[in-house]
């Protein structure tokens, strides 16, 4: 913007029109006033906001389709027998309506058209009134209910519920922390064998809640960049068992034995994910001691471990599985689930070394850049393993999304790194030889592999859309650095602008943050493989299109254009500083780029 006049006018309207959308967004996220302030009683409020029973049955079964799988707060067999009894006017828990809301709100945003954020509540539940009436009531609670095994199941439940709509994890972190405390002090943390005699099934609940919230914790503890609050011989709970629901209830005498993790049941999941939290654990845990390492060993130590995870994820759920149509996408999502959250303390571990953070890329172990770069194209194709033309594809890509947009943000940012190193090692390769294998101006490619031969029909066959597939890597040679990438510039480059196509997607929802996606939109345009003039109009037509999309949701709400162009300009510091007056030029590392972004936030990305 300091140098390129024709982009200044593009981006300044761009942020007009982020600015009003923004504050739609806020209004979007506010609850319906007629509720929360009303003098009725709790219970009677939250029963009005509840949407008709043929729309919270839909709801609560699509709850059982996105959630529950390696975050465990419900058993499926005792609520909907509850659920039944509150419609059919037998009585339920007080419990009973809070876990009730949370779940339809979940499922809310992932199931219906107004995502949660609707007023009409007989086609859905507005999210943030929801949330509100149920914290209401958890705060109402009095002292022994708060030690109760439905309340904490309750504040997992609202917990999550209000993570699907905040744009922000920091508020989830520190809420976390106070819930995780709360567990301690009804002795969740110990086995139920150490505690004083309860029955088989309250213990198995005890064990799943427990490894949920270590799941939780460490996610956002990672999303934040802040420590988690639970390590490794802090808990003496065992992992969950392998059992299906059906075969546990209040009434069970004793625990069936847990199947091995090969067989398929409702906690299959959590079963195996709680197996591999140590490694997890031990990986995050370096994270923060990184800076006083004085040897990668450790670092290639756990990242040996997580990648052995990896492993067993693919054997257990393989990518090129012929799936039945039927469960195609509830097998792709838990397999994507599981490995994202390997990928997730890997990439962390790994980032700082890879990306130059901590020390020269040039001295980093190839088996760190090699791996890093992988895991990062794996999160940004695992949309493409889905058939576009199977049904419930849109809804399938979106939950992905809005569940992995800051995972999806980081490795767009980390490839563009590796885009740029490409091409810098294309130009060290034609200043070092007088005969230019690219004399054109066309951008580099990898030299052809041979590969071997059972390997060479599928890879022809191959989606050229999914340039990730581990069992064609594991024959690459690594070689040296620089040219001993995967892929070529190129096809890092349209990797990344085809999650970026479908990022730009979620703008007109309420918790998206479009500076995200611009920056990567940016970032991407400045290194794309090719001419200055290439660059620049990689980077219109990326703007262009926000703009559209930001223009088409205002306009669905009501917001002309001229409402947009009225709005005030930019402080007087902002201007100089786009100016390049009275401060430091802009540069984002670039040679002549035209692009500048703050140091502070994307440091590392090659930005």
């Amino acid at each position: 913007m300091a140098r390129t006049d024709h982009l200044r006018g593009p981006f300044a309207r761009l942020q007009n029109a982020c600015r009003v959308l923004k504050k739609e967004h806020h209004k979007a996220l506010e609850p319906i006033t007629v509720y929360v302030d009303s003098m009725m009683p709790i219970q009677k409020r939250m029963n009005d906001v509840l949407p008709p029973r043929s729309v919270c049955d839909r709801l609560v079964n699509q709850y059982f389709v996105v959630s529950e799988g390696l975050y465990r707060m419900v058993h499926v067999s005792s609520f909907h027998q509850e659920y039944a009894q509150y419609w059919d006017k037998r009585g339920c828990s007080e419990s009973f309506l809070p876990r009730l809301l949370c779940m339809i709100s979940i499922a809310a945003r992932f199931g219906t058209d107004s995502r949660g954020l609707g007023q009409d509540r007989f086609t859905s539940v507005n999210i943030p009134t929801a949330c509100i009436l149920v914290r209401h009531w958890l705060d109402d609670l009095r002292r022994k209910q708060i030690t109760d095994l439905t309340t904490l199941q309750t504040e997992l439940l609202l917990l999550h519920a209000e993570r699907t709509i905040c744009p922000h994890q920091r508020s989830s972190w520190t809420q976390l922390g106070y819930i995780i405390r709360m567990a301690m002090t009804m002795d969740l943390h110990r086995d139920p064998s150490e505690l004083p005699p309860s029955s088989p099934f309250i213990g198995e609940m005890r064990r799943r809640l427990w490894y949920t919230l270590l799941e939780m914790d460490l996610h956002i503890s990672l999303m934040c960049a802040l420590p988690f609050a639970i390590r490794a011989g802090e808990y003496s709970c065992k992992p969950p068992s392998n059992l299906d629901d059906g075969s546990l209830s209040p009434t069970t005498p004793s625990l069936p034995p847990s199947l091995p993790l090969d067989h398929s049941t409702s906690n299959r999941l959590q079963a195996y994910t709680s197996r591999t939290l140590p490694a997890r654990i031990e990986a995050a845990a370096l994270i923060s001691h990184l800076p006083t390492l004085d040897s990668y060993q450790p670092i290639l130590s756990a990242g040996q471990n997580l990648e052995n995870l990896l492993s067993d994820i693919a054997a257990l759920f393989p990518r090129h599985a012929s799936l039945n149509p039927e469960n195609s996408h509830k097998e792709w999502r838990h397999r994507a689930l599981l490995d994202m959250h390997v990928r997730r303390p890997l990439l962390a571990l790994y980032r700082p070394f890879a990306l130059g953070l901590l020390s020269d890329p040039s001295s980093c172990p190839s088996n760190i850049e090699l791996s890093y770069l992988k895991s990062a194209m794996a999160i940004l194709t695992y949309a493409d393993e889905i058939d576009p033309r199977s049904p419930g594809y849109e809804e399938v890509v979106a939950m992905y999304l809005f569940v992995m947009k800051k995972d999806i943000v980081e490795a767009g940012l980390g490839v563009c790194a590796y885009i740029k190193r490409a091409q810098q090692h294309q130009q060290q390769q034609r200043n070092n030889s007088q005969i230019s294998q690219n004399s054109d101006g066309e951008p580099w490619h990898h030299p052809q592999v041979a590969y071997p031969r059972q390997y060479q029909h599928r890879h022809s066959q191959s989606n050229s859309h999914n340039p990730y597939d581990e069992d064609l890597l594991s024959v690459v040679g690594t070689g040296a650095r620089g040219p001993s990438y995967p892929w070529s510039a190129v096809t890092m480059a349209q990797t990344v602008e085809r999650t970026l196509d479908r990022l730009v997607t979620l703008i007109p929802d309420a918790s998206s943050d479009v500076n995200e996606i611009v920056a990567l939109g940016v970032v991407l345009s400045s290194v794309w493989p090719g001419a200055m003039d290439e660059k620049m109009q990689k980077m219109q037509r990326m703007v262009g299109r926000v703009q559209d999309i930001v223009g088409g949701a205002l306009a669905k709400m009501g917001i002309s254009a001229s409402a947009v162009q009225h709005q005030p300009a930019p402080p007087p510091g902002y201007a100089k500083l786009a100016a390049g007056v009275g401060g430091p030029p802009v540069t984002n590392g670039y040679v002549n780029d035209g692009v500048g972004l703050p140091r502070n936030r994307y440091q590392g990305y090659g930005c």
